[in-house]
């Protein structure tokens, strides 16, 4: 099992929801595919109006439906809030 988190940043370079949607996607088969220990998706705070505010919410509904579906637990990240992980069991 690999020790290590994948991380993707889905919310600073202008993504829809959608596109933010697949990014998480691709990391999710590429974690569950090379065994590692989790994913950190990098969503923003979304505290403002615009895309940001929409991924972010977005984000963390998926994220915790994704974690029930795959065993997993699903934490914010301590040193920002503006990111979730999910480990893997």
């Amino acid at each position: 099992m690999v020790d290590s988190l994948l991380e993707v940043d889905v919310a600073h370079a202008n993504e829809s929801w959608e596109e933010a949607r697949r990014k998480i996607d691709a990391v999710l088969d590429e974690c569950l595919l090379k065994n590692f220990k989790g994913m950190k998706i990098i969503h923003g705070r979304g505290s403002r109006a615009g895309h940001t505010c929409i991924i972010a919410k977005h984000a963390v509904h998926y994220m915790k439906k994704l974690s029930m579906e795959h065993d997993g637990k699903l934490v914010q990240d301590k040193h920002t809030n503006g990111a979730h992980i999910i480990y893997f069991n």
